[in-house]
């Protein structure tokens, strides 16, 4: 994956706190952690395959996208940004997302934000990345819903707007997109884009941790200790019997 590249470059979309503000750092550095693992790329329906022998994978991919199929040309751009079978390129791979981009492909759409926002392959521009985060966010892709709440709560590439940003968290948290249940979570527990209301983050960041973010359970005691139990349970409850609203994009 990208994740050690992305460390080098230390500029990850996360929330911008103001001076002397502490409520939830640990939850907001967390935040910033995983958004690291937002934005990479997963390989739509062949990544088990480039695992296994990824030269072969790669070949395969080169002549299927030759044929101008959406789907191979992604994964081609797969095989080039991380390097699965070719030696990574990222100018390759942001040539393979834009070819399938161009052609609606959502998963694509949402790699060339990825390529816009951290400067791989193309110069950095927060204004490309946002835009190709809306296209494939309006298709329903939770991830780029996910990076557009983000680029919407710190101004990057549009107007910072957090009730914008609660919208496209929202969208994505419907999905069981994790880090936009978090994000959501805060937003809630904050009142920032929406109103107010404790109960209603608890039960995000409960959906979250039980989701595989592993939040931290620090996290939840704080929310939960601002509640009474029935607050708590009612919860508990709801996260209990959550479910996606598509769930072949849960995450």
């Amino acid at each position: 994956m990208l994740e050690q590249d992305q460390r080098r470059r230390r500029k990850k979309l996360s929330f911008r706190r103001e001076p002397g503000k502490n409520m939830l750092m640990g939850m907001v550095k967390r935040v910033g952690i995983v958004t690291i693992a937002l934005l990479t790329f997963v390989a739509a329906g062949c990544s088990s395959t480039i695992l296994r022998n990824p030269a072969q994978a790669a070949d395969q991919q080169k002549a299927d996208a030759d044929k101008g199929k959406a789907d191979t040309q992604y994964n081609l751009g797969v095989c080039y940004a991380e390097g699965r079978g070719v030696p990574r390129d990222y100018a390759a791979a942001v040539q393979c997302f834009r070819k399938a981009a161009d052609q609606g492909n959502a998963n694509a759409q949402h790699g060339l934000g990825v390529c816009y926002h951290l400067g791989q392959g193309v110069p950095e521009d927060d204004v490309e990345a946002a835009k190709w985060f809306r296209k494939a966010a309006e298709q329903d892709n939770p991830d780029a819903q996910s990076c557009l709440g983000l680029c919407y709560g710190n101004g990057r590439g549009v107007p910072q707007d957090y009730t914008e940003a609660a919208k496209w968290y929202r969208k994505a948290a419907d999905q069981g997109q994790t880090i936009a249940q978090s994000c959501l979570g805060l937003c809630y527990y904050e009142g920032q884009g929406i109103n107010k209301d404790l109960k209603t983050a608890y039960g995000w960041f409960l959906l979250a941790s039980a989701s595989g973010s592993k939040s931290d359970k620090r996290i939840l005691e704080l929310v939960e200790q601002s509640l009474s139990p029935a607050e708590a349970l009612e919860a508990r409850n709801w996260a209990e019997q959550w479910k996606p609203v598509n769930a072949d994009c849960q995450q």
